[in-house]
């Protein structure tokens, strides 16, 4: 698919002895703009191009309103549960399969999609209809939420909070999204 996992495994607990035990084995919107940089840097174009192809399908097919992350297929629905007859490293528990993180508001999206084409159309430097129509629609949904509070690239599993990096990558949206304007 193109699709780049952020890990192969599930359930290894953030702490020692701790229930923070998520299931990783997703695609993160997030980590697309890092992972398509070292791609590039690294001359591995094709992949790069994969999960670029990837992302922008999925925002495509959501006519722009993303998640913050998704199965390697292109699932959206991760639905959570745990496995209560088994055991994680070195014997933390719950063992969960899905990450209910899918449905939360993390404003980083915004950014992180945009950062992903300004790198793609910077190798290019062309912009076509179809990713100028993804960067107004992230940069709309930038604009009109960065003041309200999310869930944060930590996942806070409570109430929204406000979050630093949440307004930087709003302005990251921004800002990237006024760069390909002028391309």
């Amino acid at each position: 698919t193109g699709a780049v996992a952020a890990a192969a495994t599930t359930s290894l607990p953030e702490s020692p002895g701790g229930d923070r035990n998520w299931d990783y084995r997703y695609t993160w919107i997030r980590d697309s703009t890092m992972a398509l940089w070292a791609f590039y840097t690294l001359g591995y174009d094709w992949e790069a191009n994969d999960f670029f192809y990837f992302i922008t399908d999925v925002a495509e097919a959501a006519e722009g309103k993303l998640q913050i992350m998704y199965g390697l297929d292109g699932r959206e629905e991760l639905p959570e549960s745990t496995l209560d007859h088994l055991s994680g490293y070195e014997g933390a528990r719950p063992v969960r399969i899905g990450n209910e993180a899918y449905m939360q508001a993390q404003h980083d999206v915004w950014g992180a999609i945009i950062g992903s084409i300004y790198l793609f159309v910077r190798k290019r430097d062309r912009l076509d209809d179809r990713l100028w129509k993804i960067v107004v629609k992230q940069v709309e949904d930038a604009l009109a939420n960065w003041r309200s509070p999310d869930c944060g690239m930590w996942e806070v599993r409570g109430e929204p909070q406000h979050f630093t990096s949440s307004k930087i990558f709003c302005w990251v949206a921004a800002e990237r999204g006024a760069r390909l304007a002028r391309i």
